[in-house]
Formats: C-alpha cells, structure tokens, sequence
C-alpha cells in the first residue's frame, strides 16, 4: 500500500562531522562545562549540543564540523579533560525543514528509517529544522526514507558553510528573543521499540511537540527524548503502553511537569560560548537542568515545573532580546 507523503520544504544534506560524548557522573556537568569553556577559548563552533540528566547522572553529546576537526581534537585532548570527552566517529547530517512542532513528521520519519535500516545516532530539534545525524554508510539510506515519507521540493547538496567568526563576550549576550513553554512532559524512549506510529498517530489527533532530541548513550540504543504538553500526555501514555511495555522500554515522564526555555540565534552554531552562557546563568541561579539541545538557530533549556520562575530573572540579567 502506497504511504501517503506529507509535504515538508526541504531537505538539506551537510558536509560530514565528528562526534564526541561526554559523560558526567554528576548532574551539574562539571566535564562539560570545562569542554565548553575550552571550545569558548579557542572559537570552536558546535554544530549541535544535546544534554540528557533526566535520570540522574549526566551525559553529553556534541558535533563539529568537519573543517574545525583538527581543533576539536587538540581541544578535547586537554590533560584536565581526560577521562571526561572522547571522541565518538564521523557522522553524515541531514536537516529537514520546517517541522513546526508536527508529530506526525517526526513519527513518520522515525518509521522510514526504521524501515531502511538507518539508526541515528543524534537528533537536535530547532524551531525550523529537526538536524539528524547517521553513519556515514547509511547516509544513503536515510535519503531513501526522506523520499519515502515526504512530499518535498529538493534534497539540497552539502552547504558550503557559514565562516561567521563571532565571539560573544559582551555583558549582555544579544539574541533575537527568548520563549517559555511550562508545565511539559517528558517522555524518553529506546528508538529499537519502534515509537514512528505511536508518534504519527498523536500528531494526526493535532499533538505537537515543544523539543526532542536522539542520543546514543555508550553500550545502549539510541534514546529519544520528546517533550509533549500537559494536555497530551495522558493520551501519549495510553497509547504507547496499549502498544506493551515491550515496545517503549525506558519510557518515563516527569511527575511534577517541566518548564522549558528557548533563546533564538543569530546562528548559533556558529557563535562561541553562547551554549555555555546560557548553561552557566542556569547553574548560577540554582535551576537544575534536566536536558539541553543547540541546533541551528535555537538553544534549549529544560529544567522541573517551576523552575523558570527562578531562571527568567537571571536570563533577563545576562541576554538582551529586542523590545
């Protein structure tokens, strides 16, 4: 039977990168942090960023280019960051555009590739664009799946890239703005149980998603991490556990809800230490951080119900947004 397309803008495919993980047996990141400051120091963009610390422990995963590789390798190989960041392969990135928050592309997407045989390894959601990363050798069959499930223009070629050189020092970082979603659920699943029709079938009934992010933790499946609002989260539950627990191991949702914060580029990709900012405002002002993602145009900060009203003070403080 003929899958019927859902029409999307576009697909971009990207020059390769390099990944590395970084796993922090405490929550607050220390490693990470250092990393951060290190890339800061030396104007090493990121090409995404997702933190996960939902279940405790902390672990980090964060992409180059290809061009900054050299510099990604001296920088991570720093003596006082032994032990704290290695680096994790090559991988191929496919962005697509615009997502608007849609479930079913996300459920769809997520079904084709389970189809093709193509694992992410690392997934960064931004208001426009949803950046996935594979395999190289499995780059081919990502696009297949993209062709599959959309109804899209063109697959573009590798962007040259942006060689925007910006160091954002100043007392109060500029951004373009600054939203607030609360009282969110966060649902985290293993992609092997198969989420893609659980996911499609939300976003048909009119779900949407506020943030999700893929990571590959060391020795386990790739996790999805999705923040849903309240009002669907019963319903999000119902049917992924009507599908049995064996088909979404891992599933979780936070009991007391999540706030989330989202700051809008310029380019953040390529803008050093604005992630580090962000972070640091967050620790200062005694939020605890239960995931973060950077892609593109757009930084995240989730953090438990509440915490924004402790957070916004200090973000007001630090980043100025246009009136």
């Amino acid at each position: 039977m003929a899958i019927e397309k859902i029409h999307i803008r576009g697909a971009r495919l990207e020059s390769e990168a390099v990944r590395f993980d970084c796993p922090d047996p405490d929550p607050s990141a220390p490693g990470l942090c250092l990393f951060l400051d290190i890339l800061k120091e030396r104007r090493i963009p990121i090409r995404s960023l997702s933190r996960s610390a939902s279940g405790g422990p902390c672990f980090s995963h964060l992409c180059f280019s290809e061009k900054d590789e050299e510099a990604a390798r001296a920088a991570a190989a720093r003596p006082e960051l032994k032990g704290r960041v290695k680096m994790a392969g090559r991988a191929g990135i496919l962005s697509l555009f615009p997502h608007r928050g849609r479930l079913e592309i996300l459920g769809a997407f997520v079904s084709a590739l389970e189809r093709a045989g193509a694992a992410p390894l690392f997934m960064s959601s931004s208001l426009a664009s949803l950046t996935w990363g594979f395999h190289v050798h499995e780059m081919e069959a990502a696009v297949g799946a993209v062709r599959e499930c959309f109804d899209a223009p063109a697959i573009g070629p590798p962007e040259g890239g942006m060689e925007t050189e910006a160091v954002y020092m100043e007392p109060r970082i500029r951004i373009y703005g600054a939203r607030e979603a609360r009282r969110l659920s966060l649902f985290e699943m293993g992609m092997a149980s198969g989420p893609g029709p659980c996911l499609s079938e939300l976003g048909e009934m009119g779900a949407d998603f506020e943030m999700a992010f893929i990571q590959s933790l060391p020795g386990r499946e790739p996790r999805l991490f999705v923040f849903l609002k309240e009002r669907w989260a019963r319903e999000a539950r119902r049917r992924m556990e009507g599908r049995g627990a064996g088909d979404f191991s891992g599933l979780s949702e936070s009991a007391s809800g999540a706030d989330l914060l989202f700051f809008h580029g310029p380019h953040f990709k390529d803008r050093h230490g604005v992630a580090q900012a962000a972070f640091d405002v967050l620790k200062k002002s005694g939020v605890r951080l239960l995931a973060g993602s950077c892609s593109e145009s757009t930084l995240y900060a989730a953090m438990p119900g509440g915490g924004l009203e402790k957070a916004l003070p200090a973000v007001a403080a630090s980043f100025e947004a246009p009136k």
